[in-house]
């Protein structure tokens, strides 16, 4: 009889890397022409520490975004909605619209409203749909393996 296999942390590597490579064929062009098109602003901040911003950006922030803005919104639409025909797309939103949010930093972050965009609704939905697949595969955890796929961005 054929058994299932576990592991004591479920994720997938391929599913991850599946979508940051879709994340990055289609953002990495698009934050080009922004940035060719003078529409990102200068980014010289001499208070912004590189060490601090990579590990909040690779261990930190691929975390508590997919808490926030994925795992919650996920959870509060299926369980309002189930299987209804507008559920995904409506959770689609609920998680695209705060992560373009939370991508705008305004001059601070030495980010356009146009990046923030391209960034939020490009890996937004290449994480959510990550999500989504991961979830739909057996022994999987969608959370940890979304992480993974943003811990590459």
């Amino acid at each position: 009889m054929w058994e299932a296999k576990t592991t004591p942390f479920p994720v997938s590597g391929g599913i991850a890397l599946r979508y940051a490579v879709i994340n990055l064929g289609i953002s990495f062009p698009l934050h080009g022409l922004i940035i060719w098109a003078g529409w990102q602003p200068e980014d010289h901040d001499p208070a912004l520490n590189p060490l601090t911003l990579v590990l909040s950006g690779v261990l930190l922030a691929p975390v508590l975004e997919t808490f926030l803005n994925f795992w919650i919104p996920i959870r509060i639409v299926d369980r309002l909605f189930g299987r209804k025909r507008f559920a995904s797309g409506l959770a689609g939103i609920a998680c695209v619209a705060p992560f373009v949010w939370v991508h705008y930093g305004g001059d601070h972050f030495h980010r356009s409203f146009l990046t923030a965009l391209c960034t939020g609704v490009v890996g937004g939905t290449c994480f959510y749909l990550c999500y989504r697949r991961a979830e739909a595969s057996e022994g999987v955890s969608p959370f940890w393996t979304t992480a993974l796929c943003h811990s590459h961005f």
